[in-house]
């Protein structure tokens, strides 16, 4: 379908095809699509830059918190606020979308909170999202102990709760390998997980709060114990990032995704933890992977203005360093949309979309401009 990954020679084919679709989206808002060669050059549609986030930090009594600090994970690092004496915070924020966003808030006593942001694009395209309120709670606090195969304890190990796909806790090992992570009490937890490079990596799941309690692996959401971790022996896998003429892509985002390991009661879905950027020679390094992984493991690999066509995949039992993943340029779509009466139709939201496997599909909306224009990529 529309804007997928292309050759540079295919690059007119798509544009007809991609402003056919775009067509029947439009048709069903009663609106007509203009065409022409001079449509198809027209200038970019000017959504928001920014948006503004802002909301309200209280205690366990609903009173104001005042100087407690927010954080919301954003493209290009954190952003942060500091509440005045009313408990109110508010900053602005690049306009784009962060799936699995939430906003963290510390009190000067050291209580913690968090909400979980529900907004999507059309809410991005409007540069606001609804404000917010965060209570603040005296925290949970998690205890691991990390050893090795032969049972030793591991100090300098990097552990991390993980909760809604992010890291909700870090620390690192003491000598006695013990680690303390305090976090958010309602915060719904995904697993916590122990690395050190050269030594091992390991993890233990929380059971979903909907899914039966029969797995004698994963640990209720209540959980009090210390957590037991046991690095397993891990490897070094490369992962290299070329263009559709195998030059290096240099600063591409690689995120491996699900790690598996054996009598875990699953996967654990690493979503943006272990995340890195290509260098000039179109290299990132990962050195966590398992070398007795229970199951593949796919790396996302991703840059503006390109796509990797296919998932790039460590089969399981491959004993492969170093896997390629091609990424193809992404096609620019620009055209007008008009009323009957041919006068220019603002506002008017347009989408183009993809197929490819079921989470890998290309969506990329918009919103035209007062003359009616709009631009995808």
């Amino acid at each position: 379908m529309t804007c997928r990954p292309l050759s540079p020679a295919a690059v007119p084919a798509a544009r007809k095809a991609v402003s056919a679709l775009l067509l029947l989206l439009l048709s069903l808002s009663s609106q007509s699509l203009g065409a022409d060669s001079a449509t198809l050059n027209a200038k970019k549609a000017d959504p928001p830059k920014t948006m503004t986030v802002e909301g309200v930090v209280v205690g366990a009594a609903g009173e104001p918190v005042a100087e407690a600090k927010v954080r919301m994970e954003h493209k290009g690092g954190p952003l942060t606020a500091t509440t005045d004496h009313k408990g109110r915070f508010s900053f602005e924020a690049e306009a784009i979308y962060v799936p699995g966003n939430a906003l963290h808030a510390a009190g000067p006593d050291g209580s913690l909170g968090q909400v979980q942001l529900s907004y999507d694009r059309d809410v991005i395209l409007s540069g606001r999202i609804e404000p917010q309120r965060i209570e603040l709670k005296p925290p949970r606090v998690i205890e691991a102990t990390v050893v090795d195969a032969a049972g030793k304890p591991v100090p300098g190990a990097e552990v991390v709760v993980n909760a809604n796909y992010r890291a909700a806790a870090t620390a690192t090992t003491d000598e006695a390998g013990r680690a303390s992570l305090k976090l958010p009490q309602d915060v719904p937890l995904q697993f916590v997980l122990a690395a050190k490079k050269g030594v091992g990596v390991d993890y233990a799941l929380y059971r979903d709060p909907q899914m039966p309690k029969s797995d004698p692996y994963q640990l209720p959401q209540d959980h009090t114990a210390p957590v037991k971790l046991e690095l397993q022996p891990t490897r070094t896998v490369e992962i290299r990032a070329v263009d559709h003429e195998g030059r290096p892509v240099a600063g591409a985002e690689v995120t491996p995704w699900l790690l598996g390991l054996a009598k875990r009661g699953g996967d654990a879905n690493l979503g943006l933890l272990w995340t890195a950027k290509t260098d000039a020679d179109g290299i990132a390094s990962f050195p966590h992977i398992p070398a007795n992984a229970d199951r593949a493991m796919i790396f996302w690999v991703r840059k503006e203005g390109l796509i990797a066509p296919e998932r790039t995949k460590l089969k399981k039992g491959a004993t492969d360093d170093t896997l390629t993943a091609t990424l193809l340029p992404l096609a620019p779509v620009k055209g007008r949309v008009l009323h009957a009466d041919g006068s220019p139709a603002a506002g008017v939201p347009v989408i183009a979309t993809g197929a490819s496997h079921s989470m890998d599909r290309y969506d990329e909306r918009t919103k035209t401009d007062a003359d009616g224009r709009f631009e995808l990529h």
